[in-house]
């Protein structure tokens, strides 16, 4: 499919205080030769940022009559990591790594997966549980000594985050299946230690059955679940009802995807 033929192209990811003085979704567009008629919108939502994107996608299309949309997602999270620091253990996953898909309504081409819709629940007063506080408005330069890319973790404890968690794809997922009324028989989730994904399947009644990326690329935050749907497409899989999790420690969302029609 040509570039030229997108009306849309969302670049989403990583959450900073202050967004650049550039899009990376019109760069993108111009890199690759998009029309003139398309618009490039940056969505900064985290890891959550791809299905929050899918569903603005399907939106946008329905409300423009259709045609292709493209979703980005990139992110560099290595410089954040401090290996030397034992207590950010958790962290050390985090890679590098990029992923993207082509979306279509009313198009002619069968979808490897239909998206059905999606449901998010928000947890605020987390916003500042996981920071990069240097470089924006409020603290331009980091302190001497300091790099401006770490990343801070707050203090409360991993009990109380777990329940967060816990509760916040429970929410969303009850929300998302009393308003579609399907039954999801797979998880693609942008989660991978093992601990918490556990969580996740066994808190919406999908113990065992579920996508597993990071032991092979660790996390890579928003392109985890692109990297999860072409895996599950390749595993040759017999489910059909998907659920897609995807979260920051502010927000959290499910939506569900149709594989094989």
């Amino acid at each position: 499919m040509p570039a030229s033929k997108l009306k849309l192209v969302i670049s989403c990811g990583g959450s900073r205080d202050y967004p650049p003085s550039w899009s990376v979704s019109t760069e993108v567009m111009r890199l690759c030769g998009v029309g003139e008629f398309a618009v490039g919108l940056d969505l900064m939502a985290g890891c959550l940022g791809t299905l929050g994107a899918i569903d603005l996608v399907q939106s946008w299309l329905s409300s423009h009559g259709g045609g292709y949309a493209a979703v980005i997602s990139a992110e560099r999270w290595s410089q954040t990591v401090d290996f030397a620091d034992t207590s950010a253990m958790s962290l050390w996953a985090y890679g590098d790594g990029a992923g993207a898909l082509v979306l279509g309504l009313g198009t002619p081409e069968p979808a490897k997966l239909t998206f059905v819709g999606a449901e998010f629940c928000n947890a605020s007063e987390y916003n500042d549980h996981v920071v990069i506080p240097y470089g924006g408005t409020r603290a331009p330069q980091p302190e001497p000594g300091v790099s401006a890319y770490t990343r801070k973790v707050s203090d409360r404890p991993r009990s109380e985050i777990s329940e967060a968690y816990r509760a916040g794809y429970s929410h969303s997922f009850e929300r998302l299946t009393k308003r579609l009324n399907l039954k999801p028989t797979h998880l693609i989730c942008n989660q991978i230690t093992p601990n918490v994904l556990e969580m996740i399947a066994a808190a919406l009644g999908l113990e065992g059955r579920i996508t597993i990326t990071g032991d092979r690329t660790g996390h890579l935050g928003g392109p985890d679940i692109i990297v999860g749907m072409d895996a599950f497409l390749s595993s040759g899989s017999h489910d059909w009802t998907i659920l897609i999790g995807a979260s920051a420690p502010y927000v959290f969302g499910t939506g569900i995807m149709i594989a094989g029609q």
